[in-house]
């Protein structure tokens, strides 16, 4: 019984992350959270998808207070959710609690994200060198998002996240800003 709930609930997610009007997107959402009260024992993945179906579901504090506490809840469960943490540390740095999200960042493991998703993995960097940006840390920064126009320009094949941290922090003359766009020509 527990592994039919499972399919129905992995499927009802990804129909979620597919729906693009709001009141069906609601009724999945609302079905994803009915399946994973079925199960018998939630483990570190079924809070991950907990906490990813709060957290694409809308803007407010509340949803993403929710979100939070049920990537926590993954993470504790197995802490090699790497996932898991990563999502803690978005939801942190979504809240500006940048000391907190740059805690989480750093705790991923790297190795595993790279392997899992390159484009992820590039964009933890990057996004861990906003928070030193953010916390003053400039030099910090820096370095990590050089790391980060050096991966741009030796894998201009993948398919990487726009670099919005990055650009965000740097002047549009400054010599990583132009190395980046010289790369990624969309963001002209």
């Amino acid at each position: 019984m527990p592994q039919d709930i499972r399919t129905r609930l992995l499927q009802t997610y990804e129909q979620f992350t597919l729906e693009g009007e709001a009141v069906a997107k609601q009724e999945l959402r609302d079905t994803v959270f009915s399946l994973l009260l079925q199960l018998p024992e939630l483990s570190s993945n079924d809070y991950q998808l907990w906490g990813l179906t709060y957290y694409f579901s809308d803007q407010s504090a509340e949803t993403a207070q929710l979100a939070l506490e049920k990537f926590i809840k993954a993470y504790e469960a197995d802490s090699n959710n790497f996932l898991a943490c990563l999502y803690i540390a978005h939801c942190y740095q979504d809240q500006q609690e940048l000391d907190k999200a740059l805690q989480y960042y750093e705790l991923v493991d790297k190795k595993g994200l790279r392997s899992f998703q390159f484009w992820r993995y590039v964009k933890l960097l990057e996004q861990i060198g906003y928070c030193h940006h953010q916390l003053g840390r400039v030099d910090v920064a820096r370095q990590i998002f050089t790391e980060v126009v050096d991966l741009y320009q030796q894998h201009t094949q993948e398919d990487l996240a726009a670099p919005t941290e990055l650009l965000a922090c740097l002047a549009e003359t400054d010599e990583l800003v132009i190395a980046v766009k010289d790369v990624e020509d969309y963001l002209d």
